[in-house]
């Protein structure tokens, strides 16, 4: 990967299941030796289509993420082997607009 991505999960206030994506996502990324990727947590309120290359949010508030162009939904949060297969789809996926649900 020779571009910088930008990874943003996202919660209803910032703090819960975002963080715990964002945990999952720092180990998939330490797991496949990945590079030039940064991964943040924000509640649902203060991101927008530039805050990020590839959204990641839990099933629940999925519904206010259908118009922004990559998005990544986890239905089972804790789940490291659905994020593990769904992120990398996302980050083999080379369409401009996509999503893995």
């Amino acid at each position: 990967m020779n571009e910088y991505l930008r990874i943003i999960c996202c919660c209803g206030y910032g703090l819960g299941s975002s963080i715990i994506l964002s945990l999952n996502i720092g180990n998939y990324i330490k797991n496949h030796n990945l590079k030039n990727i940064s991964v943040s947590h924000s509640s649902v309120s203060e991101v927008n289509k530039k805050s990020a290359d590839i959204v990641v949010v839990g099933l629940d508030v999925y519904p206010l993420f259908k118009d922004f162009n990559k998005v990544v939904v986890i239905k089972d949060i804790i789940s490291y082997e659905e994020l593990d297969s769904k992120l990398t789809l996302a980050l083999n996926n080379k369409e401009e607009k996509y999503l893995i649900k």
